[in-house]
């Protein structure tokens, strides 16, 4: 189960971002990130996929990559 916005305690300091620290980052839930992630539109960063279980993908990404996605999101807009 994903966090609250508000219960999101991820590490935001680090060059790369787990999902709940892309949300933390952007004041988005994960579950918001997801969407953005599963949305072409978006052109949202590509995440490095670090640990394959069956249950679930382990998804982090370049902070960089997300600061660059943002700032392309203010000059079409």
């Amino acid at each position: 189960m994903s966090l609250s916005k508000f219960e999101n305690t991820a590490d935001i300091s680090s060059d790369f971002l787990t999902v709940d620290g892309v949300a933390k980052y952007l004041s988005l839930s994960s579950s918001q990130v997801r969407k953005l992630m599963k949305d072409p539109k978006e052109d949202f960063p590509k995440s490095f996929e670090i640990l394959k279980t069956d249950k679930r993908i382990r998804h982090i990404f370049k902070k960089e990559e997300i600061v660059h996605w943002v700032e392309s999101k203010r000059s079409k807009g």
